[in-house]
């Protein structure tokens, strides 16, 4: 659901949900929603042990996940710690 609202707002956010990943799923979506926070868009997927992330260099933000409790995390300019902003 996520891939397919962002993709219908923005063409070049990737709509193919079959072969994308979950996570990348979520990070498009939060791009497309939260440009002041996620700038530029379609920054490259990072992994790092147990969390696949992007670093956007425009806002000085990551946002990710962590295969380890499924949480999403952010640590922006104002916030200095990793935060989890989404559990499921």
């Amino acid at each position: 659901m996520f891939c397919n609202t962002a993709a219908a707002i923005d063409s070049s956010v990737k709509s193919n949900t079959t072969t994308m990943p979950n996570t990348e799923c979520l990070l498009n979506w939060a791009q497309t929603f939260y440009p002041s926070l996620f700038s530029p868009a379609l920054q490259e997927v990072q992994f790092s042990d147990l969390y696949t992330y992007r670093y956007y260099p425009n806002t000085n933000s990551y946002v990710g996940a962590s295969s380890a409790d499924n949480h999403v995390y952010y640590q922006g300019p104002t916030v200095r710690v990793v935060r989890a902003i989404f559990t499921r």
